[in-house]
């Protein structure tokens, strides 16, 4: 997944073959501030969690009902950008690659972020964020025998995709446009080769935007670890204590309004988290960037993440759509930077 630094604090918060490749690495837009939220937009098709569970199963298994390994370099991780960008053309969206080589296990792999937008009229850009690809070692899991095989990925990978691919049929005609970027390459770092490191995708894709296409983007969610029956989002510091501060209290108070219990408004008296996340290039650039990650007092990540038991059993729609549902009405009410 990606580095943690562990933060002890007395920190409480109060509840607020792949198709051919284009040009074009992001769709640039017109910098046009707006200055009024546009009204509430009805949403006539609710999220479906059973829908996305259907679109993280697609992931996860190929055709003959075997694991489907996205590890960057490999066919399964060309055929998982190639089933997000067929989905998404299907639906209308405006499709590229933002392809480049990058070192993975000491070697040049060609690796490809999947780039999808449907236009508003505002003038700014809401970005969403998840990876496709899937960790190439299970080092934390429990019999040695399995550590140094690639995960399932189930909800590392492919229940955030499974949330924008769902958001992509659902959601409602919105001012601002609305960019769905699905990363390579984020959990290849810390296998002891030395030469590969975390976020690739992400960073790649965030330090090649230019001066005004960062000032366009209004805000980043990274969508990650969000499938499990058991799942629980506090707040992750990375985003609180930065320019993501006033959407991440948006997105927690549509969440309280909406009674989805799993976005705990709080964090642990005493300690808290920040995570190394595909949020944190994005931030780097001055964007304001959320992360909502499932994080766990003590054990910090869920027990089957980096292990074997990162499948289909440890997956949810209903947790699938508690994320889907909140991230809807939030781009719905123009993607706010606070309550």
């Amino acid at each position: 997944m990606r580095r943690l630094a562990l933060l002890f604090v007395a920190l409480l918060l109060a509840g607020c073959g792949l198709p051919a490749p284009a040009p074009a690495t992001t769709t640039p837009t017109t910098s046009t501030p707006v200055s009024t939220t546009p009204p509430p937009v009805a949403i006539p098709t609710p999220f479906s969690g059973e829908r996305a569970l259907a679109d993280l199963r697609a992931q996860v298994l190929a055709p003959d009902g075997s694991i489907r390994h996205r590890v960057p370099g490999t066919s399964g991780n060309d055929e998982a950008a190639r089933i997000v960008a067929e989905n998404l053309t299907s639906l209308g969206w405006n499709v590229t690659f933002d392809r480049w080589s990058g070192q993975y296990g000491c070697r040049d792999v060609p690796m490809h972020n999947v780039v999808a937008q449907r236009n508003g009229t505002s003038g700014r850009v809401v970005l969403l964020g998840a990876h496709y690809d899937t960790r190439p070692v299970a080092e934390s899991d429990a019999d040695a025998q399995n550590r140094t095989l690639p995960i399932p990925g189930a909800g590392d990978g492919a229940s955030g995709v499974a949330v924008l691919l769902e958001l992509a049929r659902s959601l409602p005609p919105t001012s601002d446009s609305v960019r769905l970027v699905f990363f390579d390459a984020e959990d290849g770092g810390d296998m002891g080769d030395g030469c590969t490191d975390w976020l690739l995708g992400s960073r790649h894709y965030a330090e090649n935007l230019s001066t005004a296409e960062v000032r366009d983007i209004k805000a980043m969610v990274l969508v990650d670890l969000v499938s499990d029956p058991n799942m629980t989002l506090p707040r992750e510091l990375a985003t609180y204590t930065a320019l993501g501060r006033g959407p991440q209290d948006h997105l927690y108070a549509i969440a309280g309004g909406l009674g989805q219990k799993a976005f705990s408004n709080e964090t642990r008296v005493g300690e808290t988290y920040s995570i190394e996340d595909d949020h944190v290039p994005f931030r780097d650039r001055g964007i304001p960037a959320v992360d909502l990650i499932d994080l766990r007092p003590g054990s910090v990540f869920p027990e089957w993440h980096h292990t074997q038991h990162d499948d289909l059993d440890h997956v949810s729609a209903r947790s699938l759509e508690a994320v889907g549902l909140v991230l809807q009405r939030w781009l719905a009410e123009g993607a706010l930077s606070g309550p």
